[in-house]
């Protein structure tokens, strides 16, 4: 509900048994997800950080059957909205700063996006 407010036009479900194609798929389950179909050009995002890739990235990438995202660099992302709020006042990095920190932080971390 919330979502819809603020993106109307976006049709956004949890759905434990998909029988269509999406274009973005996030897994936030402890395990690993079950069978999904990818629309092309789709994205899957897992939540999950720390060994990587989860079981479910890596099904999905040895598959071809979307661009991956893991959860570290959702971290990264949250810890650099956290250094925005505590030490800049809220003020947000600008795009190309906070792209250059985003990678070196990963690369830190042993992961690129």
């Amino acid at each position: 509900a919330r979502f819809a407010r603020h993106l109307p036009g976006l049709l956004l479900r949890a759905d434990p048994d998909p029988r269509e194609a999406f274009a973005l798929v996030i897994d936030a389950t402890p395990g690993v997800a079950g069978d999904v179909r990818f629309a092309p050009g789709a994205w899957a995002f897992d939540l999950k950080y720390g060994r990587m890739p989860s079981p479910f990235l890596a099904r999905v990438k040895a598959a071809g059957l979307a661009q991956t995202v893991d959860g570290l660099e959702m971290l990264v992302a949250q810890a650099l909205a956290t250094y925005e709020i505590w030490f800049r006042d809220g003020r947000p990095f600008a795009p190309a700063e906070s792209s250059g920190h985003m990678d070196g932080l990963l690369a830190h971390l042993g992961n690129t996006r």
